[in-house]
């Protein structure tokens, strides 16, 4: 089964969640310049949504360290 479209959230490997973060994290880092006011919180939700799913899985901590390392 692709992890990418399993069943339930249950089903998907929990590491994937600090990815994604990592990954929104890079992006506002690289780009935050070139967003305007909504584009900014538009990607900030989206960095929030990712560490409650981390938190949600227990990966909270995990999560932290990686947005205190991205501070922008």
């Amino acid at each position: 089964m692709d992890k990418a479209f399993a069943d339930s959230p249950g089903d998907i490997d929990p590491e994937i969640h600090l990815d994604q973060l990592r990954k929104l994290l890079e992006k506002k880092k690289k780009h935050a310049y070139e967003l305007n006011k909504k584009g900014q919180k538009m990607l900030d939700r989206c960095i929030e949504a990712r560490f409650i799913d981390c938190r949600r899985v227990g990966l909270k901590e995990e999560a932290l360290e990686l947005i205190k390392s991205y501070r922008v």
